[in-house]
């Protein structure tokens, strides 16, 4: 695992002021050891842990560029993922979609707490030499550990590759209820957040505009 910095105050405002995530829930994931800032290039670490507490997986995120990787080493049965022992499970392809839908749940007074949320930390429908498919490995370990789960949710993007994906893993999954939450107009959940502050902000500007001209 990456060694941890002195503090998160650069992944906070990463986190935060760009990637728009509410900070109460950064927080609540840094205090969970779950989300920390590397002490060798202040990126943002995402962590998984397995049954036991044991950190077994971790990806990083670039703060000042697009680069982003996975832990050598990394065990993918146990990516990122936040459990709160609820029948609903929401999947995300990675770990900052994850945070986004949370934040947006917060902004419309809904409890991000009451559901089970996981990242595939990429997407992978893995196709055997019999042409049979079979769910991300993160997925299906989780639903093993996690059978008081009923109700999926899919959240991948919306690409070529996060559409097949979601079609496979409902296929795979015909005794749950599972449900295509596909972004419709934009790439992922990220930029749906960050698309929705500022239509919000731009009509608070708007608002004050009128206001002042009155």
């Amino acid at each position: 695992m990456p060694y941890r910095a002195e503090n998160n105050d650069i992944i906070i405002n990463y986190l935060v002021n760009e990637r728009r995530i509410d900070k109460k829930i950064v927080n609540y994931c840094i205090e969970k050891g779950i989300v920390y800032q590397s002490y060798k290039d202040n990126s943002v670490v995402f962590a998984g842990y397995d049954e036991n507490d044991i950190a077994r997986f971790a990806t990083t995120r670039s703060t000042n560029n697009a680069k982003k990787k996975e832990i050598a080493g990394s065990d993918k049965r146990y990516s990122f993922s936040i459990s709160n022992n609820k029948e609903s499970l929401h999947v995300f392809e990675s770990a900052i979609d994850l945070l986004s839908y949370m934040t947006l749940l917060k902004i419309d007074n809904i409890d991000f707490l009451n559901s089970d949320y996981l990242s595939l930390s990429g997407v992978s429908i893995i196709k055997n030499k019999k042409d049979e498919y079979h769910l991300p490995i993160s997925l299906k370990e989780y639903l093993k550990k996690h059978q008081q789960i009923r109700n999926i949710f899919l959240h991948l993007d919306n690409d070529q590759v996060g559409k097949f994906a979601t079609k496979q893993i409902i296929q795979l999954l015909n005794n749950y209820n599972v449900y295509d939450y596909t972004p419709r107009k934009y790439k992922d959940v990220n930029e749906i957040l960050i698309s929705n502050i500022k239509l919000v902000r731009n009509s608070l500007k708007d608002c004050n505009m009128i206001c002042n001209m009155r």
